[in-house]
């Protein structure tokens, strides 16, 4: 009797343990005044009306800072939308397409709320935990939303979804055991808008997550979409997404502009440089660079001061540089706007010839629209043809 009394404790015991490493409860937690960011890379080949329009590749930047109010986590900051960009065979960066500013909160179960008028999240509600503990591969459901983008309308529509999640248990993550899950998104295939008359397919997500820090660490997306669009013309993409979430280290901004001011200190481009801080971080803003009339051509000698900028740059660790172009109030607003452009992509390539990283690199040019002084005077002009180097925080 004492025998089976001990058999059936330890036996009580093994089951409580394997019931514990089977069932968990997931939350998500951030720290107020966090930043983070999290960068999404697509790849995917495009149809349109069958006939195969070619392999599309985007990439979406984006950087958090976290308020924290009760058990509510209000995200604000800034999507940069970018394209790679090929320069005589050579890969000088990010363009960026657009810049949006970003809102919205979530709760500690993943659900959205508050989202601000834009395009970003892209699937919201993803992961969600249910106000329960999570059993390994039973399969828990939620309806969300999802943005598609419209090829021939060069538009985003949000459309309904369904999600199914999938709890698998512990996964190996570079050397560590992290919780993995396993997502299905599938449209609702019965609504329909003026962009959208029919729209089925899928996403298929692998999911790491950290539950120790609250927070999701990797995530693949393999997607199939087929859509009829408004002009019943028949759209088809197919490939994959990669999501790399990151905690930011945040800037010590009078510290970094500091180390940048002495390292200018005994260089004669001290004064041909504008180091102050921002709200995105440190900007750079370099004066008197001078380039040929209409061109991306830079004088000679004008080499040399990339060469310099580029080498603090490549000291600084973990940061993104945005580089702005921008022009004089003279030609087109078109002709501004492409040669500002022209020529931020021209310094993005001298940094990258001089070392600097190009996966760290985004540009872009606004033309003649923020000058710093009045378009009329050579001087004046002169000040408003400048190139901005941002050094960000994410």
């Amino acid at each position: 009797m004492i025998k089976y009394c001990l058999y059936l404790k330890f036996l009580i015991i093994f089951l409580i343990s394997i019931s514990a490493q089977s069932i968990q409860d997931f939350q998500y937690f951030y720290q107020d005044h966090e930043k983070f960011s999290l960068i999404i890379r697509g790849n995917y080949r495009q149809y349109f009306n069958q006939r195969y329009i070619g392999l599309q590749s985007k990439e979406i930047k984006s950087i958090f800072t976290v308020d924290q109010q009760k058990k509510l986590f209000y995200l604000n900051g800034k999507v940069y939308y970018l394209s790679k960009m090929i320069r005589d065979n050579r890969n000088i960066g990010f363009e960026i397409q657009n810049i949006e500013n970003c809102s919205f909160s979530i709760n500690s179960s993943g659900h959205y709320q508050q989202i601000s008028q834009h395009f970003y999240p892209i699937f919201r509600w993803i992961p969600f935990f249910p106000n329960e503990k999570l059993e390994i591969d039973k399969v828990y459901e939620m309806p969300g939303k999802a943005v598609v983008d419209l090829f021939e309308a060069k538009e985003q529509e949000i459309m309904p979804v369904h999600y199914m999640l999938v709890y698998k248990g512990k996964r190996d993550y570079k050397q560590k055991q992290l919780d993995y899950f396993e997502i299905t998104c599938r449209f609702d295939s019965y609504h329909k808008s003026q962009k959208i008359i029919e729209i089925k397919g899928f996403h298929q997500f692998k999911l790491f997550y950290d539950n120790d820090n609250g927070r999701p660490v990797f995530m693949t997306d393999q997607f199939e979409e087929y859509i009829v669009n408004g002009n019943n013309n028949t759209e088809i993409k197919k490939g994959f997404y990669t999501f790399f979430f990151k905690d930011i280290v945040k800037m010590n901004k009078q510290k970094q502009l500091k180390e940048i001011e002495e390292y200018f200190d005994s260089d004669d481009l001290e004064k041909d440089i504008e180091i102050k801080e921002t709200e995105e971080g440190i900007s750079l803003t370099i004066q008197n660079l001078l380039f040929q009339p209409n061109s991306t051509q830079l004088l000679n000698g004008e080499i040399q001061k990339i060469e310099k900028i580029a080498d603090i740059l490549k000291q600084i660790e973990d940061r993104s540089f945005m580089i702005i172009g921008h022009t004089a109030k003279a030609g087109s607003e078109a002709e501004q706007l492409e040669l500002s452009k022209a020529r931020a992509a021209k310094i993005a390539q001298l940094l990258i010839t001089a070392g600097v990283s190009k996966d760290k690199i985004m540009h872009t040019g606004k033309g003649a629209n923020q000058p710093l002084a009045p378009n009329d005077t050579p001087e004046n002009m002169k000040k408003n043809r400048r190139v901005e180097i941002f050094i960000l925080e994410g």
